[in-house]
């Protein structure tokens, strides 16, 4: 099929004949035409978080390519939550979820004091997810948050938002949920017997 005989009018641009070979000349470029397509497709549909509205306003093709590689807070958002967490309870009272990457453990424990959710250094999110099964507990109603790490050959433990320890079971209990309803619904791992 011909590509020339079907009219595809984007919002920034026309897939033209003209802008095909506007486009070849601005970046010195040889790239087939349906891939040109695609690049015209791709600006179109994320001209609005673009900060230069033009396909033709970059100063190169790869300057082009970085900005629609970029990832806008909202890809990066929907990211976090169906591939870098493991959401075990979401309704109107409470958020159970397992961060499984240091970006989805600093969004669920955003804004409290747990060494898994700091944007420095001493990050402690790979050490403690090594070792145990990190769940994050969100009270929507009370806006609290509470974290607890288990281990089936060491231990469990808790943490309120300020860091201070908790009891799991009264943890638990602020929920109404009890152990298995959580971490039943972990990813598995294979934990490590010793430290």
């Amino acid at each position: 099929m011909n590509i020339f005989n079907k009219p595809i009018l984007l919002k920034e641009i026309a897939y033209s004949i003209k802008n095909i070979q506007s486009f070849k000349d601005k970046y010195q470029t040889n790239i087939s035409d349906e891939e040109i397509e695609k690049i015209f497709n791709r600006f179109n549909s994320q001209k609005s978080r673009l900060k230069i509205k033009s396909i033709f306003g970059y100063n190169s093709l790869q300057d082009l390519m970085n900005a629609l590689g970029e990832k806008s807070g909202k890809e990066v958002e929907k990211s976090i939550k169906t591939t870098q967490a493991n959401i075990i309870i979401d309704n109107d009272r409470m958020t159970v979820v397992e961060p499984l990457t240091i970006d989805a453990s600093k969004k669920y424990g955003a804004n409290t004091k747990w060494c898994t959710t700091t944007s420095d250094e001493n990050n402690g999110f790979d050490y403690w997810f090594k070792d145990y099964s990190l769940v994050y507990l969100i009270d929507k109603i009370n806006n609290k948050k509470y974290a607890i790490a288990f281990n089936p050959y060491l231990d469990e433990q808790g943490w309120d938002e300020t860091d201070d320890g908790k009891n799991v079971d009264e943890i638990l209990d602020i929920f109404d949920l009890d152990f298995n309803d959580v971490f039943d619904k972990v990813i598995p791992k294979d934990y490590p017997e010793e430290l």
